[in-house]
């Protein structure tokens, strides 16, 4: 992943008022997607539906 991916992804998570949870029209639990990315587990983002579908 490219630097700057990571640092926002790691800027995400440390967000107060996550909007982007609260308004995915398909419930994509997105702070979960993020940790399993940064993890490098892209199989695992999909098949939990931590998709990013958004």
């Amino acid at each position: 992943m490219s630097k700057h991916v990571i640092e926002d992804a790691k800027r995400c998570l440390q967000c107060k008022s996550p909007m982007c949870s609260k308004g995915c029209p398909i419930d994509t639990p997105i702070r979960d997607a993020i940790h399993l990315l940064l993890e490098s587990k892209i199989p695992e983002t999909v098949s939990n539906k931590a998709c990013l579908l958004c």
